[in-house]
């Protein structure tokens, strides 16, 4: 009965951008969250495509403390398949989105996600250089 919403905005170092969040959406459409230095966003394992090259972290595990309950929140990201890139018409500027499913702490299945990798090919990063 509850959305959870994750976000990691990263700073040109790699670091956590202090406004990255966890969101906890309640059935009635209420919401709580905690920020960057209130969670974690770990990488478990990377995915590297054979067309751009990009490494991709699309399997993670998120933790967080829930502001309301105290309780340890645990989300594992697996994705369903590897292969989730989407390259376009330009090929400077690949990211990958896809299906993966969540599991808690001790590696239940809880639910579903829809996971988006944006700037490891450097593509924003060219853009702006030019």
């Amino acid at each position: 009965g509850t959305e959870v919403k994750a976000y990691r905005l990263r700073t040109k170092d790699g670091d956590a951008d202090p406004w990255s969040a966890v969101y906890w959406i309640d059935c009635a459409g209420r919401a709580v969250h905690v920020y960057t230095s209130e969670f974690s966003w770990e990488t478990d394992a990377e995915w590297q495509s054979a067309k751009s090259g990009n490494r991709y972290p699309n399997a993670v595990t998120i933790r967080a403390i829930h502001p309301e309950t105290g309780d340890e929140a645990v989300y594992q990201l697996r994705p369903l398949i590897d292969a989730q890139e989407f390259i376009g018409n330009r090929g400077d500027n690949a990211y990958w989105e896809g299906a993966c499913q969540v599991l808690d702490g001790d590696g239940q299945v809880i639910g579903r996600a829809y996971l988006e990798l944006a700037g490891y090919g450097g593509g924003l990063a060219n853009q702006l250089t030019k």
